[in-house]
C-alpha cells in the first residue's frame, strides 16, 4: 500500500464530509482489542512481535485493513458505514479482498458496527478526481455485497 494514497483518500474523504465522525469519536483500544483479538489473534501477536503500538487505535485498525471509515447514504436514504482500505498494487488488492471477505474479518466488522468493507485500488501517480471518487463510491453503495474491490485506475 502506498502511504501517500492512504493519506490522499483520508484527506479527500474529510473534504467530502463522508468520514464517519461518530465512529471515530467512539472507537477506542478498549473497543477494538476484544473485537479483533478474539477473531484475529495471530495478526495481533505478529504486530506485538514487530513492536507496534497496541495502545494506538490506528494500529488496531491497520490490523483489520481499515484505512478509513466512511458513512454513505444509499438510494433509500439509509446511512451505511463502510471500512475502506486503499492500495496501489493489484496483487495486494486481491489478497486483501480475500482477507476482508473471510468469516473472521466479517465478525470483527459486525462487532464494530461496520456494514461493508471496500478495497480501493488507485494509481498512485494519477489518482482519480474527487468527482470520479464520489461517483464510484455512491454507485457502489447501492450495489449488493459486503466486500468489494473498486478499481479507480485510469
Amino acid at each position: 500500500m502506498s502511504y501517500q494514497s492512504k493519506l490522499w483518500f483520508q484527506r479527500i474523504a474529510r473534504e467530502l464530509k463522508i468520514v464517519d465522525k461518530e465512529f471515530l469519536r467512539t472507537i477506542t483500544v478498549a473497543t477494538l482489542r476484544p473485537a479483533i483479538r478474539s477473531r484475529l489473534s495471530d495478526r495481533v501477536e505478529e504486530a506485538s512481535r514487530r513492536g507496534e503500538d497496541l495502545q494506538d487505535p490506528a494500529t488496531w485498525l491497520d490490523l483489520v485493513l481499515i484505512d478509513a471509515v466512511v458513512s454513505l447514504e444509499n438510494i433509500d436514504g439509509a446511512a451505511i458505514r463502510v471500512a475502506v482500505l486503499v492500495t496501489t498494487r493489484d496483487r495486494h488488492a486481491l489478497n486483501e479482498l480475500g482477507l476482508v471477505k473471510s468469516q473472521n474479518f466479517r465478525a470483527v466488522r459486525s462487532a464494530l458496527g461496520i456494514q461493508r468493507h471496500w478495497v480501493i485500488l488507485l494509481d498512485s501517480v494519477a489518482p482519480p478526481s474527487q468527482e470520479q471518487l464520489v461517483d464510484s463510491l455512491y454507485e457502489q453503495i447501492d450495489q449488493p455485497g459486503e466486500c468489494t474491490l473498486i478499481d479507480l485506475r485510469s
